[in-house]
């Protein structure tokens, strides 16, 4: 996935605190991202992606999509199933991904 990704890349989440009843931006760079992978503190079992849809402006493109994943991160379950959105950017006719959200 790396090599995919540009060099400022930035994953943003949404994660919920139900008890408070208030959610947050949680975000990720890239740098930051390759060192949890790499370092075995996030691991993925497995990822699935479906129901993909390309929207193209310009040099610019907007992947929308479900996925689902089973997976760890310090220990603890990520496994989740939801929606995503990919914007992918064309920079000198290769194609990387820039913003990951996940809401």
């Amino acid at each position: 996935m790396a090599k995919f990704m540009a060099d400022d890349y930035v994953e943003i989440v949404m994660e919920t605190d139900t008890a408070l009843k208030t959610s947050r931006w949680v975000t990720t760079n890239k740098a930051d991202w390759i060192v949890l992978v790499r370092s075995g503190r996030e691991k993925y079992k497995s990822v699935e992606l479906r129901n993909l849809k390309v929207y193209f402006h310009a040099d610019m493109a907007t992947v929308t999509g479900e996925y689902s994943q089973t997976g760890t991160k310090d220990g603890k379950d990520i496994s989740a199933t939801g929606l995503y959105v990919d914007t992918w950017v064309n920079k000198s006719g290769n194609w990387q991904i820039v913003a990951s959200v996940f809401p």
